[in-house]
């Protein structure tokens, strides 16, 4: 089975999006960066307020900042992925996931085929398998995917077929 697609800039900028909201080390990191930060400045700013002996109102403009990071920095770390994304491919440091490219499917590994890239893949290195933002990742190690955007495939059928080839090589199941 054979599949070609295009890989646009929104395609690779949702893969990254993908990436930074089902990675478990990734959202680890910004769990703490979301709720530990506004933690520590908040007892930091508490122990100031007791070893002064001031009134405990001067913490109300504290909280007030810390409740609106933790509202709005999962919005600015999305923004920053994106421009970071851009900027990249801008300079030419991820143009090899962009453009035309084939995926093949043999018994014993998937074969892929882009403009400045030829490589063949085992199944066994397939490490998981991730759908959404309009496309199916096969993740062949942390960060390095397959990216299949739906539109690739013909009908529902095909990508039925796709999926259940997949999921009998790899017996991971993909998610709908």
């Amino acid at each position: 089975m054979t599949i070609e697609f295009y890989i646009t800039e929104k395609d690779y900028i949702n893969f990254n999006l993908f990436h930074l909201y089902h990675s478990k080390s990734i959202k680890l990191f910004l769990s703490i960066i979301r709720y530990g930060v506004p933690v520590i400045v908040l007892l930091w700013n508490l122990f100031w307020v007791i070893i002064e002996n001031s009134g405990f109102l001067v913490l109300v403009p504290y909280c007030v900042l810390m409740i609106l990071w933790i509202i709005f920095i999962p919005k600015l770390t999305e923004s920053i992925n994106k421009s970071t994304v851009r900027k990249q491919i801008r300079e030419g440091k991820r143009n090899d996931f962009i453009g035309w490219q084939r995926i093949t499917l043999h018994e014993d590994y998937i074969g892929e085929a882009a403009v400045n890239i030829t490589s063949n893949i085992n199944y066994e290195a397939i490490e998981r398998i991730g759908q959404g933002y309009g496309c199916i990742y096969i993740y062949i190690g942390a960060i390095k995917s397959f990216i299949i955007p739906l539109s690739a495939f013909t009908d529902i059928n095909h990508k039925i077929m796709f999926m259940n080839f997949i999921e009998h090589k790899t017996g991971i199941k993909i998610p709908e």
